[in-house]
């Protein structure tokens, strides 16, 4: 099933899809459906919540899920942020403030300047 380029011959092996042994394609019969684990709507709910508290360390937002993994979490990270745009905009958003935020106060305090005092006694 590799054509390298050539359209003609993967249309004709996309026809006889139905004929071909899966089995020796691993790539495509070993896979699973991306988001495969299924969320319960308590899950979602507690994912946004740990997602907005975080800042996407999906580390930190398994934690707070102790039912799904680093890697489930990722998988419905990028699932969520197509689903519910608005939500992914206010994350989005959160994280512009929080940076906005770092660099208003690091512009705002004076750097560090050494003074040498010689006390003169």
């Amino acid at each position: 099933m590799e054509n390298k380029g050539n359209i003609e011959a993967a249309v004709a092996d996309l026809l006889r899809s139905d004929t071909l042994d899966w089995e020796q394609y691993q790539v495509i019969y070993g896979s699973s459906y991306v988001d495969s684990a299924g969320w319960t709507p308590e899950e979602v709910n507690a994912f946004q919540d740990a997602i907005y508290k975080t800042e996407k360390d999906f580390h930190q937002v398994a934690q707070e899920l102790p039912s799904k993994t680093v890697r489930e979490c990722v998988e419905f990270y990028y699932t969520w942020k197509k689903a519910c745009p608005d939500d992914y905009r206010k994350l989005r958003n959160l994280r512009r403030k929080r940076q906005l935020l770092e660099l208003n106060l690091q512009q705002a305090s004076p750097p560090f300047i050494a003074i040498r005092i010689d006390l003169i006694s």
